[in-house]
């Protein structure tokens, strides 16, 4: 049995299309994290990624039932599974996640939209 990492939930928006995904990480830097929900990321394959903004971020969690007992009632707060507005397939528990992965670049068929390319050839 592994040791509880601490961890945080998170709310992020897709400010041109307004879905909006429910999350939990333990990554220090939540703002450059995209989140791991498959749905989620295709939506911002589909969309762009650069339109991606981080709307909420909790305080650290440090034990598991901490964090399931308030993943378990915002996300029925906001129904995340039922609501269209949100990119939630299941309830977040603050416990259980996908992926660790947070490059696009996985995605299969990802492509950079031209901002993005311009973007990154001026850094």
């Amino acid at each position: 049995m592994s040791a509880f990492k601490p961890t945080r939930l998170y709310i992020k928006q897709h400010t041109k299309t307004g879905l909006k995904y429910f999350g939990k990480s333990i990554k220090q830097d939540i703002e450059k994290y995209l989140g791991s929900g498959s749905y989620w990321l295709n939506h911002i394959r589909k969309h762009g990624i650069e339109f991606v903004e981080t709307l909420w971020v909790s305080e650290w969690f440090y034990t598991k039932e901490e964090i399931a007992l308030v993943a378990k009632q915002l996300s029925g707060e906001y129904d995340i599974v039922n609501s269209n507005e949100w990119a939630n397939l299941r309830e977040e528990t603050g416990l259980d996640g996908g992926t660790t992965h947070n490059n696009p670049f996985w995605l299969k068929g990802f492509k950079h939209s031209d901002e993005s390319k311009q973007k990154i050839s001026e850094a």
